[in-house]
């Protein structure tokens, strides 16, 4: 089971870069970033074209998780340390934008950030899709898409400011060609993935080792700063003026007849994010304004080496602000939890890095 391990603190901080990076060399397009409405692996990689950077050739629509799916323990150890190790320093990875690009990134921006910052309860389903080649190298026949190694489906709620869950209900792995996917069961029968932040720190389950890890996060980094430094950051929360700081971000040209969608790639400016995640695709809805879909490339992703591992994630449309129903229970979920009869708290210590009033116009 080793090969489908899953971090929490670590997960937290991949999908907290996954949903804000940067992006390669834009070319001039014509069409619309903007709209588009299938959010798939697939889709995503047509969307690429040529415009990958030189490092990254145009993708095979393999996908990676290390945003939520188990990593070894000497992976999770070596991310849950890597604050106080020197990475090499991200390099720019595609030419400046033009001044209208740059123009139409920073409207979407804008109007995510007005979005995100009326969200005060939030809940919805996902599907997760985690591809790596050296797990399963298995192509469709009919499309010749490749097919995931393991597929999850959970639950992300979350409640402002800075409040948090996220727990899959059921994971199943790659089965073999023509069969369905083969639920994964620990000895207990089901085998979960769990992590909660209450704003204060970061707490994820690892129910195969019987093992609580708390991230106590410092001052400056609670409260809503606790999301960012969670596995749905830019799901909640974002912030135009953060978002330049930390990533690169261009706009993605979607597939042709895709409508009512933006697609941003963000790539790491800082060390620390780069050892997490290589880039990440955003895919955001019209309406209401917020992620629909991200797929995160891990450090490493290279067709030309044959080394395809990313993750590819897919939000239900979510329930929000009084349309969740019972605030004081909803509320009490995101609780510092208490460590499970027979388990053990292992403490970590967290990583650290460091207005729009309608939607953005089409570009033409």
């Amino acid at each position: 089971m080793s090969a489908f391990r899953i971090p929490g603190a670590t997960i937290a901080l991949t999908v907290v870069a996954t949903l804000t990076m940067a992006v390669s060399v834009f070319a001039q397009q014509q069409n619309d970033p903007t709209q588009q409405n299938d959010p798939t692996p697939q889709n995503y990689a047509r969307a690429q074209g040529g415009a990958q950077s030189q490092e990254q050739p145009a993708s095979s629509g393999q996908i990676a998780p290390r945003a939520i799916q188990r990593l070894s323990r000497e992976d999770t150890d070596r991310l849950a340390q890597a604050g106080g190790q020197q990475v090499r320093q991200p390099v720019r990875p595609f030419a400046e934008l033009s001044p209208r690009d740059q123009q139409y990134v920073e409207s979407i921006l804008d109007y995510w950030q007005q979005e995100s910052e009326s969200i005060k309860l939030y809940e919805c389903d996902f599907q997760r899709y985690m591809y790596d080649n050296s797990v399963v190298d298995y192509h469709d026949p009919k499309t010749g898409q490749p097919l995931a190694a393991t597929i999850a489906r959970g639950k992300i709620q979350y409640a402002d400011p800075g409040r948090a869950s996220y727990e899959t209900e059921w994971i199943g792995k790659f089965a073999g060609p023509g069969k369905e996917y083969e639920e994964i069961k620990d000895e207990k029968g089901q085998y979960r993935e769990k992590w909660i932040t209450d704003g204060n720190g970061i707490y994820e389950f690892d129910y195969e080792a019987k093992v609580l890890y708390e991230t106590i996060l410092p001052p400056e980094m609670r409260g809503a700063g606790a999301i960012q430094n969670s596995p749905i950051p830019l799901l909640f929360g974002a912030r135009k003026d953060q978002i330049l700081e930390r990533y690169w971000v261009r706009p993605i040209t979607p597939p042709e007849g895709v409508e009512g969608e933006y697609w941003l790639e963000i790539w790491p400016k800082r060390a620390s994010d780069a050892q997490t995640y290589l880039k990440t695709a955003v895919i955001l809805s019209q309406d209401p304004f917020i992620p629909k879909a991200i797929h995160m490339y891990l450090p490493g992703y290279s067709p030309a080496k044959n080394k395809l591992k990313s993750v590819y994630i897919m939000f239900g449309k979510p329930t929000l602000n009084g349309a969740v129903l019972g605030f004081r229970n909803f509320v009490s979920r995101f609780a510092r939890p208490n460590v499970p009869l027979g388990w053990k708290k292992v403490p970590r210590h967290a990583m650290t890095g460091g207005s729009a009033g309608a939607v953005p116009p089409q570009r033409r």
